[in-house]
Protein backbone atom coordinates (compact mmCIF):
# COMPACT_ATOMS: atom_id res chain seq x y z
CA UNK A 1 0.00 0.00 0.00
CA UNK A 2 2.85 2.37 0.83
CA UNK A 3 4.44 1.83 -2.58
CA UNK A 4 1.17 2.56 -4.40
CA UNK A 5 0.73 5.78 -2.43
CA UNK A 6 4.34 6.74 -3.25
CA UNK A 7 3.81 6.20 -6.98
CA UNK A 8 0.53 8.16 -7.00
CA UNK A 9 2.13 11.09 -5.15
CA UNK A 10 5.22 10.98 -7.39
CA UNK A 11 3.19 11.19 -10.60
CA UNK A 12 0.87 13.77 -9.04
CA UNK A 13 3.70 16.15 -8.24
CA UNK A 14 5.24 15.58 -11.67
CA UNK A 15 1.91 16.56 -13.20
CA UNK A 16 1.88 19.61 -10.92
CA UNK A 17 5.28 20.66 -12.28
CA UNK A 18 3.93 20.39 -15.82
CA UNK A 19 0.98 22.61 -14.85
CA UNK A 20 3.39 25.16 -13.37
CA UNK A 21 5.31 25.27 -16.65
CA UNK A 22 2.12 25.63 -18.68
CA UNK A 23 0.86 28.55 -16.57
CA UNK A 24 4.36 30.10 -16.35
CA UNK A 25 4.54 29.78 -12.57
CA UNK A 26 7.97 29.52 -11.01
CA UNK A 27 8.92 27.70 -7.86
CA UNK A 28 9.50 24.00 -8.12
CA UNK A 29 9.72 23.63 -4.35
CA UNK A 30 5.92 23.53 -4.14
CA UNK A 31 5.76 19.98 -5.48
CA UNK A 32 8.34 18.77 -2.97
CA UNK A 33 6.50 20.37 -0.10
CA UNK A 34 3.25 18.75 -1.21
CA UNK A 35 4.89 15.33 -1.57
CA UNK A 36 6.46 15.44 1.90
CA UNK A 37 3.24 16.74 3.45
CA UNK A 38 1.25 13.86 1.94
CA UNK A 39 3.85 11.21 2.82
CA UNK A 40 6.40 12.05 5.52
CA UNK A 41 8.99 9.47 4.38
CA UNK A 42 8.64 10.24 0.66
CA UNK A 43 12.37 10.60 -0.04
CA UNK A 44 13.26 7.38 1.82
CA UNK A 45 11.12 5.35 -0.57
CA UNK A 46 13.35 5.90 -3.62
CA UNK A 47 15.11 2.58 -4.31
CA UNK A 48 18.11 1.53 -6.40
CA UNK A 49 19.67 4.97 -6.64
CA UNK A 50 23.04 4.84 -8.40
CA UNK A 51 24.99 7.39 -6.38
CA UNK A 52 27.72 7.53 -9.06
CA UNK A 53 25.20 8.89 -11.58
CA UNK A 54 23.05 11.03 -9.30
CA UNK A 55 23.49 14.65 -8.30
CA UNK A 56 21.67 15.78 -5.19
CA UNK A 57 20.97 19.50 -5.06
CA UNK A 58 20.09 21.02 -1.73
CA UNK A 59 19.56 24.55 -0.64
CA UNK A 60 17.13 27.09 0.65
CA UNK A 61 15.08 29.89 -0.78
CA UNK A 62 15.65 32.18 2.17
Amino acid sequence: MKKIKFIIILWGVKFGLILCKIFHKTGTMISGKVAVKLQKDFVKLFKNIDYNKTIFVTGTNR
